[in-house]
């Protein structure tokens, strides 16, 4: 059978509960101890954030995120927005946000890197001096709770707050 996400490897159990991600993290555990390196992809639910326990990025020494620009438009092509969502082994500047541009020139595919402009951390600093709490700026900004709050201990970090 062929494993259409990461969930179908589960069968023991809920995909939010923690245990249930158990036999699967001995699994990858056993992998790494072979010496083996292991990457997984998946997809984010609805509110744009993993889907199910956060346990299963505990064994992980590195979780980035793909998402378009917040200002992209379709016929850019493929334009992504990378981000590191876990980071063991680098910091700083070196697990900034960036984004990659992907373009065909004379037959030749090349990779572009530009900065990313935080309009979602900007827009959640103004709604704060606004006067709305996290939980109204998750709702007007169609985020999660968990993904606000991550931006404004950024912002704290940035001295925008």
């Amino acid at each position: 059978m062929k494993a259409k996400n990461i969930f179908s490897l589960v069968w023991s159990g809920n995909e939010n509960d923690a245990e249930s991600w158990t036999s699967i993290q001995r699994w990858l555990i056993q992998l790494r101890s072979l010496g083996k390196t292991i990457m997984m992809l998946h997809h984010a639910g609805k509110s744009g954030t993993s889907r199910g326990s956060s346990k299963r990025h505990g064994v992980l020494d590195t979780v980035i995120k793909l998402d378009r620009p917040v200002d992209y438009k379709n016929e850019e092509g493929l334009k992504i927005q990378l981000s590191y969502e876990k980071c063991r082994s680098f910091v700083g500047k070196d697990a900034s946000t960036i984004g990659l541009e992907y373009n065909l020139v004379d037959g030749i595919a090349e990779w572009k890197a530009f900065n990313i402009v935080d309009e979602k951390l900007r827009d959640i600093v103004e709604l704060l001096k606004k006067g709305l709490n996290q939980s109204q700026i998750a709702e007007q900004l169609n985020l999660s709770q968990g993904e606000v709050s991550k931006r404004l201990k950024k912002s704290k970090e940035e001295g925008l707050v």
